[in-house]
């Protein structure tokens, strides 16, 4: 099992806690130009993952650049000269914040100021609200900020849980926020949903309720109106408390439901890192699970909320999967590998990226771009018209965000 030190959202998968934050907008300038390129870039295959086929790559370019501390957890959202970086930052010395600029500029906006850590942000599909993780209340919880109005305080999405709640991911029509949450009853992190309804918000309406005794008992599957059925388990509630958010929290989506995703054999989801598949229409999840499967010691499995079947995607059977996220159209998945020297106690820290297919059938290495000492938290989309995979990565006492061109 999983223990509750073991995580959370440190940059690199290590045994550590790390941390969040919220509050007004202030610029800042990134000294770095972005179109500086590590040279010396190249691409080799062999060695022990002999089932993984190499990826065409070339040379990544660096977007932040810092001389000492961490810029982490990529965010790209919008295209074209509209797209945004966001990312988790302590470059301002009191923990992490999130800033967010231009992926070809040097002007920085600080998004959230708070004395406490705020990581993991995560756009809704709509562009208007930004979902992250803080510790502000002194355990992680999640936070909704407007991005159409900076300057309003951000609100808390999990008020009233008590354990940790981290690494948040949207409904491709914004209508839910799944995220990890720890639960004591089974002493791990499961997958949880936050079911939203929102005026304001381009995201469905809330259906209205269904007769209770028309309700299934547990998840997975929906009512009759389409709307998530949560189970009633020790420690936990279908139903949102009355205090799950703030007063006058108007043009923020509202909790309508909350509770633990299911199988189908009606055992609650364990994981982190969950990451919807980009295409309306569809619930399915790619997350990181912690428990060993075969010589696996950190797996990537699938999960269909609709359905409540759980798949174990095919990696290297050479080292460890972990962060995954889906590619901008679905058809792919991206995570970060570690320990490929086969020994899980070196399994602390990314040393390269893999990609594979829903189903499996494919998998491809992706050597460490940057030959420095860890990557992490890669996010593939569609940049400048190509497919780019941005990522963290370390190097001496820095970590910066840097991207790299693949082709699947």
């Amino acid at each position: 099992m999983t223990t509750k030190k073991q995580i959370v959202g440190a940059a690199f998968g290590c045994v550590l806690l790390s941390a969040c934050a919220g509050g007004p907008s202030i610029l800042n300038s990134d000294p770095t130009p972005a179109n500086e390129l590590a040279e010396d870039f190249m691409r080799t295959h062999g060695g022990p993952d002999s089932n993984m086929a190499p990826a065409n790559v070339g040379p990544f370019t660096i977007h932040t650049s810092r001389g000492r501390g961490a810029d982490t957890h990529p965010e790209i959202t919008g295209s074209g000269d509209d797209t945004w970086l966001y990312f988790s930052s302590d470059r301002d010395g009191s923990g992490h914040n999130i800033y967010r600029k231009r992926p070809d500029g040097k002007s920085l906006e600080m998004i959230t100021s708070d004395a406490s850590d705020e990581l993991w942000p995560r756009v809704s599909p709509c562009g208007c609200c930004l979902a992250f993780g803080s510790n502000k209340l002194g355990n992680w919880d999640i936070y909704l900020l407007d991005l159409r109005n900076l300057k309003r305080p951000p609100v808390v999405l999990t008020a009233g849980c008590k354990n940790d709640d981290i690494h948040p991911t949207w409904a491709p029509d914004g209508s839910g926020i799944v995220y990890a949450s720890w639960a004591d009853l089974v002493d791990d992190y499961v997958l949880t949903m936050a079911q939203l309804s929102c005026e304001s918000c381009d995201m469905p309406a809330k259906q209205p309720e269904m007769p209770a005794e028309n309700k299934p008992a547990s998840m997975p599957g929906v009512d009759g109106n389409q709307n998530f059925v949560f189970a009633e388990l020790p420690g936990m509630t279908k139903e949102a408390p009355a205090d799950a958010m703030p007063e006058k929290t108007e043009g923020y989506p509202m909790v309508t439901s909350r509770g633990p995703l299911l199988t189908n054999h009606g055992e609650m989801v364990t994981g982190m890192h969950p990451d919807f598949r980009p295409v309306k229409g569809e619930k399915l999840l790619v997350y990181q699970d912690y428990r060993k499967s075969g010589v696996a010691w950190n797996g990537v499995r699938t999960y269909d909320l609709m359905s409540g079947i759980v798949t174990l995607l095919q990696t290297s059977d050479m080292h460890g999967a972990i962060q995954p996220r889906w590619n901008h159209d679905g058809s792919r998945i991206v995570y970060t590998t570690v320990a490929k020297d086969g020994k899980p106690e070196n399994a602390c820290g990314g040393d390269g990226f893999g990609v594979a297919t829903p189903d499996g059938q494919l998998i491809f290495d992706v050597r460490n771009p940057t030959f420095m000492n860890k990557v992490a938290d890669p996010t593939w989309v569609r940049y400048m018209g190509e497919d780019r995979v941005f990522f963290s990565a370390m190097k001496d006492e820095s970590e910066f965000i840097a991207s790299v061109k693949i082709e699947k």
